[in-house]
């Protein structure tokens, strides 16, 4: 599944009628982009030492190995090869956690877990229950409420799901990307619809209600029929959650997608088109829309949140307001604290060599300072789906909220009639979930730093 927690996920190179754009992702404001290496393992401890008693944090481990490679994926990922690589990854982990443990204040609620890759399902039930176990000594696991990891249909065996389930797992997420063959073969990912079928039969009989799924639009040979039939079968699971995310095609960083045939890839309204057919398949059945491209099962916990405290974007999709944290753990992970971001190295074996002297392998990262703040909740309520109201972020910030009016101004003259500005408020035209993140880039106030400008999508 192409979780947002990696750094390469953030920028999106577009195909559209006036050639390629790049658009951050925004999953986390500032981007990756702005992230440097003055921030580093010591800041970070501090930020979390500074945790207040009865914060709930979230946190997450990132299993970067498969038992396949797919071409279409951006996530950071390896083939599993040798027992004892990943036998140090753990060790690492473990020795990750650690250090966090020694700071993490006492009263400190953890209610999250996600395990995410890859594919957790990679490992071993030993090591399944290992890495369980070992986290449950060290963090204060034992008011947590969702412990959610990623599967693979594919290749996943019983024996693993039973262990996941063994150590308390409540969800599974599934990445389903197009039931065509003539789709799969293009990515490099086999996975018949009998597939997974049998892994929801599994992961319910083994007692994991809670199913979400992933779909993948703007897939090379992905057609408007071929994702709303997909929709169709994945609505048909009755999956807790959808996430209907578009394909990211970022070759460069990712060399498996150099796979791909760009020319096969579809443009911009072609997208539209396809996101929109299975918005509809999913709403006509009976699912709602939470935030730009997430669908919700009526009176499901996504459902409940987004009604009540409301939601959030971040580097695992829509998360519930209100948690003080969220820390990763692993290569590549990002961890979201209230004083800043912080990101991990990026490989696994630089990874592992930094946790074994260190403890840490905290490598960049930047401190949030109050105009940051301002504009981090003003894109992160676009990315909710709400629109950006200025006077109640004055409420919030104070004459801050100034700095927001003329890239409000802007965004309404970039796309007349899809965005308004209006007695100070900013509305986006529903249906697209590209436009939230093409708006986002007139309230960033560090562009140079992610290279974007002003471009029309």
């Amino acid at each position: 599944m192409a979780a947002e927690h990696s750094l390469m996920s953030e920028t999106i190179p577009r195909r559209s009628g006036t050639g390629p754009e790049t658009i951050p992702r925004y999953a986390s404001y500032p981007t990756p982009a702005s992230f440097h290496c003055g921030v580093g393992a010591e800041r970070r401890d501090a930020w979390i030492a500074s945790l207040p008693a009865g914060a709930r944090v979230a946190i997450y481990l990132h299993i970067p190995f498969c038992k396949r490679i797919c071409w279409f994926c951006h996530s950071r990922t390896q083939a599993v090869r040798r027992t004892d690589v990943v036998e140090r990854y753990l060790d690492a982990l473990v020795g990750e956690m650690a250090r966090v443990a020694r700071v993490l204040p006492s009263g400190v609620t953890i209610e999250r877990v996600a395990w995410g890759g890859g594919s957790p399902t990679s490992l071993s039930p030993g090591q399944i229950r290992r890495l369980a176990r070992e986290s449950a000594a060290l963090l204060p696991l034992g008011a947590v409420r969702e412990f959610l990891a990623e599967v693979d249909p594919a290749t996943a065996v019983h024996a693993a799901y039973e262990a996941l389930a063994g150590v308390g797992l409540t969800a599974a997420a599934i990445g389903v990307q197009d039931l065509g063959p003539e789709v799969q073969a293009a990515i490099g990912r086999w996975q018949p619809a009998s597939a997974v079928e049998n892994a929801v039969a599994v992961l319910r009989a083994v007692g994991v209600e809670a199913i979400r799924v992933e779909q993948v639009y703007g897939l090379p040979k992905q057609t408007e029929a071929s994702v709303a039939r997909t929709a169709a079968f994945v609505a048909s699971l009755g999956p807790e959650r959808v996430a209907v995310t578009d394909y990211i095609h970022v070759p460069r960083i990712a060399r498996r997608q150099q796979m791909i045939r760009v020319e096969l890839l579809p443009g911009r309204p072609a997208r539209q088109a396809q996101f929109a057919a299975a918005a509809r398949v999913l709403v006509e059945a009976g699912y709602v829309q939470v935030g730009i491209d997430h669908f919700a099962r009526p009176g499901s916990r996504l459902d409940l949140a987004a009604r009540t405290d409301g939601v959030r974007r971040g580097f695992l999709g829509y998360e519930p307001r209100g948690e003080a944290a969220l820390i990763g753990f692993g290569a590549g992970a990002i961890s979201r604290l209230p004083q800043g971001f912080v990101a991990n190295a990026g490989g696994t074996e630089d990874y592992c060599r930094q946790v074994a002297r260190e403890g840490a392998a905290v490598v960049r990262g930047v401190a949030l300072g109050l105009e940051d703040r301002v504009r981090a909740r003003a894109i992160d309520l676009l990315l909710a789906g709400c629109d950006l109201d200025l006077g109640a972020i004055g409420t919030e910030f104070g004459d801050f909220a100034t700095v927001l009016r003329s890239g409000c101004a802007d965004a309404a003259a970039e796309y007349p009639g899809r965005v308004r500005f209006e007695n100070g408020c900013l509305g986006l035209a529903p249906g697209d979930p590209e436009l939230p993140r093409l708006v986002a880039r007139f309230l960033d106030g560090r562009k140079a730093a992610t290279g974007v400008g002003h471009k029309r999508g």
